[in-house]
Formats: C-alpha cells, sequence, structure tokens
C-alpha cells in the first residue's frame, strides 16, 4: 500500500472558496455555482461555498456517490500527516479541518466525508447532489468575464438552472 496525504487538497480547495470570495467571483452578485467533480476537492468547495448564505451550489459528477474513485482504490492509505514528519503532530496521524479522519483506508475515508456531505445536504437547501450526470460546461471566448456559463446535465439535474454565475 501506497500512504498518501489529500490535506493539501483540502487545503486548497478551502483557500480557493476564501479567494473567490473575496475577488467576487461567487457570493454577492454571483448566486448560483456549479461543481463539476466530486473528489475530495470538489466535496470540499461544495462544503466551505455552502456556508455562504447567498450562494446556491450544484455539485455533479458521473459517480452515484462523491468520492467514488477514491472509495474503491485499495492499494494506498490514507495518511493526513504523512509530509508532516518529523513535526511533533506528525505521529498523531489525525487531521482536523473542515472534517476530521484519521490515518486509514480510502473507504474508511470517504465514508466519513460522504456522512459530513449527506448531512450538510439534508440540513442546506442551497446545496444540491447531482450524481450520476454528466455536466459540460459552455465556456464562450471574447471580451470580459464568461458570465453567466450554460451548462448542460445529462441526464438533467433536478432543479438545476440552465446557466451558472
Amino acid at each position: 500500500m501506497f500512504p498518501g496525504s489529500l490535506r493539501d487538497q483540502v487545503i486548497r480547495a478551502s483557500l480557493f472558496v476564501e479567494l473567490a470570495v473575496e475577488a467576487g467571483f461567487i457570493g454577492k452578485s454571483r448566486k448560483t455555482l456549479c461543481i463539476i467533480g466530486a473528489g475530495v476537492a470538489g466535496v470540499t468547495i461544495a462544503l466551505e461555498a455552502s456556508a455562504r448564505p447567498d450562494l446556491q451550489i450544484w455539485l455533479a459528477d458521473t459517480g452515484k456517490r462523491p468520492l467514488g474513485l477514491i472509495r474503491n482504490c485499495d492499494h494506498r492509505s490514507i495518511s493526513p500527516t504523512l509530509y508532516d514528519w518529523p513535526a511533533p503532530h506528525s505521529a498523531r496521524r489525525r487531521y482536523t479541518g473542515i472534517f476530521d479522519y484519521d490515518e486509514g483506508t480510502p473507504d474508511v475515508f470517504s465514508s466519513r466525508v460522504n456522512e459530513i456531505f449527506d448531512s450538510t445536504v439534508d440540513s442546506n437547501p442551497r446545496l444540491t447532489w447531482c450524481g450520476g450526470t454528466t455536466a459540460t460546461p459552455h465556456l464562450h471566448v471574447g471580451d470580459g468575464p464568461p458570465w453567466p456559463v450554460p451548462v448542460t446535465f445529462d441526464p438533467p439535474c433536478t432543479d438545476a438552472p440552465s446557466k451558472f454565475d
């Protein structure tokens, strides 16, 4: 088994949301967000963005559940502090952040994250899971920002707009 750390993806995705809000790319005048891909980064962005009261979020993936590729990866171990050695906290092998997890197998990690994601979807009507669909953005090339961006879902995702800010 090869150890691997997913913490960097979590941190980068969290920072992405923070910087996107500061730059005005999400929130304020932009009220809809479509995240394509429900891996670690996509789920983290969805969870972080769902804390914003002014934003509707759709997380789309071809898989039936978030983190589907990681769940079935049987040749690695998830280690949240792998690259922190020799720092004193590296021996704990535990990550606390947007979701807590311990060192272990990918299926345990994905189950833990899916519990958090499901709970957030259940309690937050502004976050919608669009599993088992292909989301295709149709970006235009030209002057100015590409907003709003038309997105096609195949099969369709319930209540998703045809364009995202």
